[in-house]
């Protein structure tokens, strides 16, 4: 396959990520929803998705889905605002001090410091486990992934109490915030394999 056609490829597989703006904004009306509506919330949801839309407005006008680096830094800044939003409705639920939410955060930034800082073994071992902790963080991910809609139907509907969504939303937006960061490895060495 020549460079022109394996570029052509892959254009084609960047243009789904159009849709991925709605991420965010699912996250935000999630946080904004439960468990009461809040007004400063709102603010903050509000200026999270103005970055995003003006995220998209650029990257849409200068064709963005053309260079591999604009479509990962488009993609890994609307997957860290829906990371952020689902830790703050993480720690919403819990109805916890502000104190937890700062650990919430804290522990989301460090891991994405640490997954760009090591991106080459976390990657490999989330896209291709072979060490006990890669496969444990995998088992760990298909658990809080499946039991993430039944959690969120049930406490949505009951108003039931709000630690097993925290759990879910933070173990998503932690896995995804490692996921995304360690990526950059595909941009930097586009071929790279586990």
């Amino acid at each position: 396959m020549s460079t022109a056609q394996l570029e052509r490829a892959q254009l084609g597989r960047r243009k789904p990520l159009r849709l991925l703006i709605l991420l965010p904004a699912l996250f935000g009306l999630f946080l904004l929803a439960e468990p009461t509506f809040s007004a400063g919330w709102a603010l903050f949801v509000a200026a999270g998705m103005v970055v995003t839309a003006a995220a998209w407005v650029v990257f849409e006008r200068r064709d963005g889905y053309h260079s591999r680096v604009a479509t990962e830094l488009y993609a890994t800044l609307l997957v860290d605002v829906m990371c952020l939003f689902a830790t703050i409705l993480a720690w919403r639920v819990t109805r916890t001090p502000v104190w937890v939410l700062a650990v919430f955060v804290g522990v989301l930034v460090a891991l994405g410091a640490v997954a760009y800082a090591f991106r080459r073994a976390l990657l490999s071992e989330l896209v291709a486990p072979r060490t006990a902790v890669g496969k444990l963080w995998l088992i760990l991910l298909a658990t809080t992934t499946a039991a993430g809609g039944g959690a969120l139907g049930y406490v949505f509907g009951r108003t039931a109490g709000g630690w097993l969504v925290a759990v879910v939303m933070l173990g998503i937006a932690y896995w995804l915030v490692l996921l995304r960061q360690a990526w950059w490895l595909k941009v930097e060495q586009p071929y790279w394999q586990p």
